[in-house]
């Protein structure tokens, strides 16, 4: 089933850093569950850092798309964390 999610047109959507095989191993050691959140993913993505092309782990769409707004800005993550601790 998570086969239709990755697959474009019949061919590997290539992601740098990620193979098929990394794919479906990190799928079974994250058991189906996102790197951040840990929430259930249903369509699982293949996270990677954009500086080294180094395939990370899969993340839920939602903490993949935090991840690209803040630019991987580990100040801007630490700010935002912050942020929300203050109004908490």
């Amino acid at each position: 089933r998570q086969r239709e999610y990755f697959h474009r047109k019949g061919k590997w959507n290539k992601i740098p850093g990620w193979t098929k095989d990394l794919y479906y191993t990190a799928l079974e050691k994250q058991n189906n569950r996102c790197g951040i959140c840990k929430a259930l993913m249903l369509r699982p993505v293949r996270d990677h850092n954009h500086a080294t092309n180094k395939a990370r782990e899969l993340l839920c769409d939602p903490c993949n798309r935090l991840l690209g707004a803040a630019f991987e800005n580990i100040e801007t993550l630490q700010s935002a964390i912050a942020y929300i601790t203050k109004y908490k």
